[in-house]
């Protein structure tokens, strides 16, 4: 794999626990500078993949260790093919090059580093996530012989069957953008109360339970560990209900 910022780097702070603004905090990635300070420097692709989450809209002002929103700042996300995601973040104001959808090969040219969102100053944050979003320390794999290993992909099994919540869902089960509990709960108001129906039509494995399932309103994924198959005769009652 390259090296992201293309040139000689520093490491300001290593992948794991640190102290940030006072507080204990893990750091899911590592933060570079190039070595001889000159600004701009250019951010390219680590490796070759394609380009699945993007944004540059986020103004050089936003920045600090008080922001509180769009933290990340403008940023990059690039899946490779064993299933790998690379982030690159807190990239300059209108920097950003790459676009949704695009096929990058490595070394091409993804933004400019900055210094936007919780940033205290001009770096690139670099996080390496694995198919099941757990990140994993990039400092091993910054140099162009480095290899990522196989990434053990889970792929979901199409299916068309209704479940219902469990009782012992107490008092709700979450749904998240993907299958685990290392993935975001889409919202405070994203969930099933217990006694809700709903369609599943993907099965997966994943962190957190032996199960999950992709639900067809396309909102998420739930923990099928807390839900119940039911028949077709009995899928409509009760209904779904949402916070």
């Amino acid at each position: 794999m390259r090296n992201p910022i293309n040139k000689k780097y520093l490491v300001t702070s290593m992948y794991g626990w640190r102290m940030l603004g006072g507080s204990r905090d893990f750091h899911n990635g590592i933060d570079l500078v190039p070595t001889d300070a000159k600004h701009p420097c250019e951010i390219v692709a680590a490796a070759d993949g394609i380009v699945v989450d993007v944004r540059s809209s986020v103004l050089d002002s936003h920045t600090g260790l008080g922001v509180t929103t769009m933290v990340t700042g403008n940023y990059v996300n690039i899946r490779t093919k064993e299933g790998y995601t690379l982030i690159c973040r807190h990239l300059k104001e209108k920097s950003v090059t790459a676009k949704l959808g695009d096929k990058v090969k490595e070394g091409d040219k993804i933004g400019v580093m900055g210094t936007t969102g919780q940033s205290t100053g001009i770096h690139l944050h670099y996080e390496i996530r694995d198919a099941n979003w757990q990140s994993i320390d990039p400092a091993p794999y910054l140099d162009n012989d480095a290899k990522l290993p196989s990434a053990a992909v889970s792929t979901p099994s199409p299916v068309n069957y209704d479940v219902r919540v469990n009782a012992d869902a107490t008092p709700h089960l979450n749904i998240r953008s993907g299958a685990g509990t290392n993935f975001p709960r889409l919202s405070e108001k994203d969930v099933l109360l217990p006694g809700a129906v709903i369609t599943v039509v993907e099965e997966s494995a994943g962190t957190g339970a032996k199960l999950w399932g992709r639900l067809n309103d396309g909102k998420g994924w739930i923990s099928l560990d807390y839900t119940t198959k039911v028949s077709a005769s009995s899928a409509t009652a009760p209904p779904v209900t949402e916070l």
